[in-house]
């Protein structure tokens, strides 16, 4: 190998990493600051023009830019395919909470009273979702409403619930009543649950307006409704911390008894 080699390798990197550095969008800043002093929201086109954008790939590096602000709740992108600052809109972030009846409510930071979620608007997220969503007038009953207008973090983690058949439609109803739909069980992701078992599962597809809730068994907890099993229930319901790491489960025992009778442990 000769020495030309190497240095060749360095040229052409240092210029894939230009070409990929001139190709950069303006930062989130920039792009925030700039709609900031604009006096209304701009579409992707304008924008381009007014920053300067140009080229096909300066382009695409605009769109995924604006894309991820707009998925991180940085920006909206309103129903005249615009892109606007959330406070402008005045739109929320807050919290999902679920109710068992099907409505919920958005619990916001800093906000005395929490805003209604009909029914309607819950298919669009599900209890613990953090969104992004405009606030309303009020109901018949008096209740303040919102509308989401989009999930910002995704509720994640697992679900424990009982496994039932309907059919031969397996799906499994949440013991926690706050999520209030059930979620459909493919045959081969049923572990060997039996109707009425405890079992815990993980969504992989969420429910929407049109769509049912689809998740797979994880574990199965079995049917014996004793105090152990309400207890596993509870823990993983409100997501409490279950496992343990080692060092403090060895902390955590009780030392065994070194005495051999009554008699020796009374003379210590």
């Amino acid at each position: 190998m000769t020495t030309e080699e190497p240095t060749c390798h360095k040229i052409l990197s240092w210029t894939a990493n230009l070409k990929n550095t001139l190709i950069q969008s303006p930062s989130r800043e920039f792009i925030l600051d700039h709609l900031a002093k604009r006096e209304k929201p701009a579409s992707r086109d304008e924008l381009a023009i007014e920053l300067n954008i140009e080229g096909e790939e300066q382009q695409e590096a605009l769109r995924r830019r604006l894309r991820a602000m707009e998925r991180d709740g940085q920006l909206v992108f309103t129903r005249r395919q615009c892109y606007a600052l959330p406070e402008r809109l005045d739109l929320l972030k807050g919290t999902v909470i679920g109710h068992r009846d099907g409505y919920g409510f958005l619990r916001v930071e800093g906000r005395k009273d929490d805003l209604y979620l009909s029914s309607e608007q819950m298919k669009t997220c599900i209890h613990g979702d953090q969104v992004l969503a405009q606030p309303l007038g009020a109901d018949r009953k008096g209740r303040r409403e919102a509308r989401i207008v989009r999930v910002l973090v995704p509720k994640t983690g697992q679900i424990v619930g009982r496994y039932f058949t309907d059919a031969g439609v397996g799906f499994v109803v949440p013991d926690d009543s706050r999520l209030s739909f059930d979620i459909l069980i493919p045959p081969e992701q049923i572990m060997g649950a039996r109707m009425g078992f405890v079992v815990v599962v993980e969504l992989t597809q969420r429910p929407t307006r049109r769509t049912k809730a689809v998740g797979k068994i994880v574990e199965v907890l079995g049917d014996n409704m004793g105090t152990g099993m309400a207890v596993d229930m509870a823990l993983r319901t409100h997501e409490i911390p279950y496992v343990w790491p080692p060092a403090v489960e060895k902390a955590g025992r009780r030392p065994e008894r070194t005495g051999t009778g009554r008699g020796e442990t009374r003379a210590r």
